[in-house]
Order: structure tokens, then C-alpha cells, then sequence
């Protein structure tokens, strides 16, 4: 699943993909971060006890991603058709 993620996000970068050039909407310094700071976080310049703190947290929310995947599987069947 990461490796379509990563893949379906960089389809516009290869090819002629990249030779289309679309037009796109102008972004102005409201939607910028905030500080002057850049988008990406240098999480390899962190210090480790904000990466200790941060996994507990991380792996509550995937445990509940997966908890809510399997409530809305079994509670949608695939067959919603009136037994005749």
C-alpha cells in the first residue's frame, strides 16, 4: 500500500506526465508553514525522547485505524441483494 502511495504521487513527475504542465491555482503566504520553516520535519534531527513519546501515539491511532476498518467491513456485506 505505501509503495502505490509513493508511486501513484510521483506518476505526474515521470514521463510525459511531467511535459503536460497543468495549470494550477496560486498559493499565497497564508498556506505556507508557519515561522518561515519548511514543509518537510528533519525527523533525523530530533532528539530520540520526542520519537519515544511519539510512538506510543502512533501505534494507538494504528490500532484504531485497523479497529475501524473491521467494524465498517463486517457491518457492510458484500451482498445487499433481497433473497427471492
Amino acid at each position: 500500500m505505501p509503495i502505490a502511495l509513493v508511486a501513484s504521487s510521483g506518476i505526474a513527475y515521470w514521463g510525459r506526465f511531467n511535459a503536460a504542465n497543468p495549470n494550477t491555482l496560486p498559493v499565497g503566504g497564508a498556506f505556507g508553514p508557519a515561522g518561515g520553516r519548511s514543509w518537510l520535519v528533519k525527523f533525523w534531527l530530533l532528539d530520540g525522547k520526542w520519537v519515544g513519546i511519539a510512538l506510543p501515539f502512533g501505534f494507538a491511532l494504528w490500532v484504531l485505524f485497523f479497529f475501524d476498518h473491521n467494524v465498517s467491513v463486517r457491518k457492510n456485506p458484500f451482498d445487499r441483494r433481497p433473497s427471492s
